[in-house]
């Protein structure tokens, strides 16, 4: 209750403490912005990408092969898988190359009662289908792989693959219309929303590419006509050395829930897959329900972590199982090789083993 004699506050005094908290509001706000930021997000997007040299720094071996020698000749008893992919494969960010998911795969079928297994990594960052066909033909006379696993992460695939064309000239506009901005040369705050406002829209913008360079025009899809080739040209290439050929692709480590926006990429990839010959496997739902930002290697690179790399493993596991199961290849009717596309009696088209989709008759 208010006391006898204390006068009552006027409309204009309310607003003035109306006013006065607003502005200490604005204030804490702008001192913690300028406490926070450091320098806008598409310089940070720079300084932390890998540098284009960066992978050269790992140890290889004389193969050119992450972290290991010159595999050994073949020796009976021993199955051997070749991974071919990118920055995926590859394992862009980790230090451990244990922790890549074609190393776990190997052990752990070489943990298997009776079994010896060799799995060689010979992912490349900035690679495409072309790429892994060349490395395939280098490699496999050397290391005659019993299967040959392609992983296509179709973040890095057609038309996004040359990331600096994308983001060099998106990043140029930004840049150009912040110098011309007061509100951000002076507002710190008005910075720290902006910069959330455009990364959001690039973000967009890049889905928007990704879906495009599998569903779009004719010269939208061009790249990706060219690796529907390479990947029939491998299943070949690999049917001549006795080897089967299978596809693995990699999500996109973004929002794992029910509107997963490349969904109608992977069933692009899946189909190609399937029409080459090759046993294909999904990985998306071995990652739905996880929070895709906790499996990146930092807030600016999406490449896989080791929890990522872990649950793909899981995932590829039983699929290289099943591939190495079923025997020596021949290459698939129509293809330059003889021979046709060896099948375990009764399989037909639809869910293979582990869950994998395997190629129907021809």
């Amino acid at each position: 209750m208010r006391e006898r004699g204390t006068p009552r506050p006027t409309a204009v005094g309310k607003a003035a403490m109306l006013g006065l908290g607003l502005l200490l509001g604005a204030a804490a706000v702008e001192a913690a912005a300028r406490l926070l930021w450091t320098r806008p997000w598409y310089d940070r997007l720079v300084a932390e990408r890998p540098a284009p040299d960066s992978a050269r720094t790992i140890r290889r071996g004389s193969l050119g092969l992450r972290d290991r020698g010159d595999p050994s000749p073949p020796s009976r008893g021993v199955e051997r898988v070749l991974v071919v992919g990118d920055s995926v494969t590859f394992g862009s960010g980790l230090v451990d190359p244990e922790k890549i998911f074609a190393s776990l795969v190997g052990s752990r079928l070489s943990a298997e009662p009776r079994r010896r297994v060799e799995v060689l990594n010979a992912g490349e960052p900035g690679s495409l289908a072309g790429d892994w066909l060349a490395t395939l033909r280098r490699l496999g006379p050397v290391f005659r792989p019993d299967v040959v696993l392609v992983v296509l992460s179709p973040g890095d695939g057609p038309r996004t693959t040359a990331g600096e064309d994308f983001f060099g000239p998106i990043r140029s506009e930004i840049a150009a219309r912040n110098r011309d901005s007061r509100m951000y040369r002076h507002v710190y705050a008005w910075r720290w929303w902006r910069d959330r406002m455009d990364r959001r829209d690039v973000s967009g913008r890049y889905s928007r590419e990704i879906v495009l360079a599998y569903t779009g025009s004719e010269a939208e899809t061009a790249q990706w006509r060219s690796t529907r080739e390479s990947l029939r040209a491998i299943r070949d290439e690999a049917a001549a050395f006795g080897a089967r050929a299978g596809l693995v692709v990699f999500p996109i480590l973004a929002d794992f829930g029910p509107d997963h926006p490349f969904r109608e990429v992977y069933d692009r990839v899946e189909e190609a897959g399937i029409g080459a010959g090759m046993p294909t496997l999904d990985l998306l739902p071995a990652f739905r329900g996880e929070d895709a930002p906790s499996l990146w290697v930092s807030p600016l690179d999406q490449d896989p972590n080791e929890r990522g790399h872990e649950i793909a493993a899981e995932a590829i596991l039983p699929f290289v199982r099943s591939l190495l199961a079923e025997g020596p290849a021949r290459s698939a009717p129509g293809s330059d090789a003889p021979g046709g596309l060896d099948r375990e009696p009764g399989t037909g088209a639809g869910e293979g083993p582990g869950g994998a989709s395997s190629p129907g008759p021809p």
